[in-house]
């Protein structure tokens, strides 16, 4: 895993405990490159931003309600969703 999607990945799980996505952004994508830190910051407020929608496609796939997903797993799912369907442009 790249470390801006590393970096999105403990920051979204760190939301889901009651921290602020902005706040931890800036503390853990600060020795990130700045192209790195974009990423990481379009995949959080992107999954953030469309959680419900992600959500909705998870549970229509895999049969199953999100709730009953691992919430480590839920945002693995949450992060490639969303990068396949929103950020297919991004020069990788």
């Amino acid at each position: 895993m790249s470390g801006a999607r590393e970096i999105a990945f403990h920051v979204l799980n760190r939301v889901h405990g009651g921290g602020y996505a902005s706040d931890l952004l800036r503390r853990e994508a600060a020795a990130l490159e700045a192209r790195d830190a974009g990423l990481a910051e379009a995949i959080v407020f992107g999954c953030l931003r469309f959680q419900a929608q992600l959500d909705f496609l998870i549970a229509h796939f895999s049969g199953k309600s999100t709730i009953k997903l691992d919430e480590e797993v839920r945002i693995a799912l949450r992060m490639g969703i969303y990068q396949l369907r929103y950020l297919r442009a991004w020069s990788w």
